[in-house]
């Protein structure tokens, strides 16, 4: 009995502008990164960056090399750095780290008030404040 086998399984399928829904989301997501940035870092600084954010997004969208889209060349790009690279770490720079750990200041003293015992005071106390001029009431 013959049957038809179907050739495009394995195709991704296509929503809008030729974008699969993972490449239509690069692009979603890219598209809101640079809004976000272009409206939240001041002066001359947003808009270079909105649009380095927006190239990026469309590369991630759109750009194949070598038949292979880029996100893969990236995932590949990766995937080879990690698997061909070791990362060590320096134990003694991390524990001059630890051992140059920020403290917080001591919180200043309050000046002496009036209910503190005078033997505890080191300063005498400041003068009370003067009323220089009179204040006359509605008449």
């Amino acid at each position: 009995m013959p049957t038809r086998v179907p050739l495009d399984v394995d195709l991704e399928d296509r929503l809008i502008y030729g974008l699969s829904p993972q490449r239509f989301g690069y692009a979603a997501v890219a598209l809101l990164a640079a809004m976000a940035v272009w409206h939240s870092l001041p002066g001359l600084a947003g808009p270079p960056a909105a649009v380095g954010i927006g190239l990026f997004g469309a590369a991630l969208a759109w750009g194949r090399f070598g038949g292979r889209g880029f996100d893969a060349w990236l995932l590949a790009i990766v995937r080879y750095l990690l698997r061909n690279h070791e990362l060590t770490v320096d134990r003694p720079a991390v524990s001059a780290l630890r051992r140059r750990r920020l403290r917080l200041a001591r919180p200043q003293r309050r000046p002496p008030s009036e209910w503190t015992p005078r033997r505890l005071r080191p300063n005498p106390p400041a003068p009370p404040l003067k009323v220089v001029g009179g204040w006359e009431g509605d008449t």
